[in-house]
């Protein structure tokens, strides 16, 4: 559910006005209509892209887009920004129209309808909207929720909209906006759901489960990984489903709840996984690979590419296999099934993938750390976008006093929510901390007097029931660490 274009333009590449599958009744029939193209989110094309990246056209909005881009069958780009407005595009660059929203449109993407109305989700500390909108830019409705909807809506075969909120809450909204059902999870869902052709809603929520839904709301079954927070599920034509979760492991569940396999990369995976017409699915790492995994569960090859966060591939009929990076670049992978993989589009990249042996497909339990503080790149210059986010992965039951300081090269300390000399806690005197829990630290962009050199980036817990002097006291410390060039 997360978007490879993290700057203040749209940069449309020929790639995108290439993908299509077939049409699902109520879905518009048109290249690529929602999140990871169709229901299933297999993020699969019936078009190829192309063999030379050109830029077609950009178009600047008024802030970050984290919002996938959909297409229409007229050619109009969708897309949501961070301004409060939903976009709609003509495809020689100039505005159609725009939507005010109540809030920002994070990472939420648009779903077009057969009729032709959008739907996306927005947030604000007032308004967090599911909107209808009508091709004439006008409102058909909205459906408010609990809190912020960063999931991107689906548009079932039955005509009901489903969407995740962060009130815990999966949706299912009748095509008149009033509610058909709702179901609770246990946390946020940042994912957004896929549905089956049988009508299961799967999704996954930060309480560890990806859920299969009734079509009447009922729960079918739940898996619990080491922590699901971004990525968002694919169902094979087999009927498992794949999803990546933060404990490292891209999982791989049977349709009646049991695992079939997991494979475990070098780091969390908030990355949606795709799957190609022969099976193998495809998912970016934060450890900053494309990986490609066999339906047995073993890996057919691995593509070295920048940090892959919330980037999720898409595979053209080629075959070719695209991503995004917060090294900047979108990637173009061409496979080959008895060579190396080698990349085509991207002249500037000159890492050579690497084929490793068949890992061992094991049931044992996998360990990940507590926390991490998740950063959206390790170098940045000035005007660059920083973002960190905490990530807590484990539950914390004791009474606790939290700081987050930035340390800069020179040795100083400023509190990293403020940015202010004075160090105070971010919480004082909590009980408890579900796992699961994530706090953004950082979201700004670098100004261009900040001091070069290397950061640290730290959260400390201290047991408030005991005295604490100095970071060596605490009882849970993660760092992690930039350079401003």
């Amino acid at each position: 559910m997360k978007s490879i274009f993290r700057n203040f333009v749209i940069v449309t590449l020929l790639v995108f006005p290439f993908f299509i599958l077939p049409v699902h009744a109520l879905l518009a029939s048109s290249p690529w209509p929602m999140f990871h193209q169709n229901l299933r989110h297999t993020g699969l094309s019936s078009y190829a892209g192309p063999s030379i990246p050109t830029l077609a056209w950009s178009y600047q909005t008024g802030d970050r887009i984290l919002s996938s881009p959909t297409i229409g069958s007229d050619g109009k780009v969708y897309v949501g920004s961070m301004d409060n407005s939903l976009y709609s595009i003509n495809s020689n660059a100039s505005l159609d129209w725009s939507y005010q929203t109540g809030g920002g449109i994070e990472s939420s993407s648009p779903a077009i309808g057969l009729d032709g109305k959008v739907y996306v989700g927005s947030y604000s500390h007032f308004e967090n909207n599911l909107y209808s909108i009508n091709s004439n830019a006008s409102r058909a409705w909205s459906y408010r929720t609990g809190d912020s909807i960063v999931s991107s809506p689906a548009i079932g075969s039955d005509g009901k909209v489903y969407v995740g909120s962060n009130d815990t809450y999966l949706y299912s909204i009748n095509s008149n906006g009033s509610r058909a059902w709702r179901y609770k999870t246990g946390d946020a869902i940042d994912s957004s759901p896929a549905i089956g052709s049988d009508g299961k809603v799967y999704v996954g929520s930060n309480d560890t489960y990806l859920y299969s839904i009734n079509s009447n709301g009922s729960l079918d079954w739940s898996y619990q990984t080491g922590y699901i927070d971004y990525s968002s599920p694919a169902i094979g034509s087999d009927g498992k489903v794949y999803v990546g979760s933060y404990d490292y492991c891209l999982y791989s569940i049977n349709s009646n709840g049991s695992r079939a396999w997991s494979y475990r990369s070098g780091s969390a995976i908030d990355s949606s996984p795709a799957i190609g017409s022969d099976g193998k699915v495809y998912v970016g790492s934060m450890d900053n690979s494309l990986y490609s995994i066999n339906s047995n569960g073993s890996r057919a090859w691995s593509y070295r590419t920048g940090y892959i966060d919330y980037s999720s591939p898409a595979i053209g009929s080629d075959e070719k296999v695209y991503v995004g990076s917060f090294d900047n670049n979108l990637y173009s992978i061409q496979q080959q099934p008895t060579a190396t993989p080698t990349i085509t589009t991207t002249p500037t990249i000159t890492q050579t993938p690497t084929i490793t042996p068949t890992p061992t497909i094991s049931p044992t339990p996998i360990s990940f750390p507590t926390a991490v503080i998740d950063l959206n790149a390790t170098s940045f210059k000035p005007a660059d976008y920083l973002r960190a986010l905490f990530k807590l992965n484990q539950s914390i039951e004791r009474l606790f006093t939290a700081y987050a300081v930035l340390i800069m090269p020179g040795g100083a300390m400023l509190n990293a929510l403020t940015l202010d000399t004075p160090l105070k806690p971010v919480a004082s005197n909590v009980s408890s901390l579900p796992a699961g829990f994530s706090y953004l630290l950082l979201s700004t962009t670098v100004p261009p007097g900040a001091p070069k050199g290397e950061y640290e980036l730290a959260v400390a817990f201290f047991d408030a029931t005991k005295p604490y002097r100095s970071r060596s006291d605490a009882f849970l410390d993660v760092s992690a660490h930039f350079s401003i060039q």
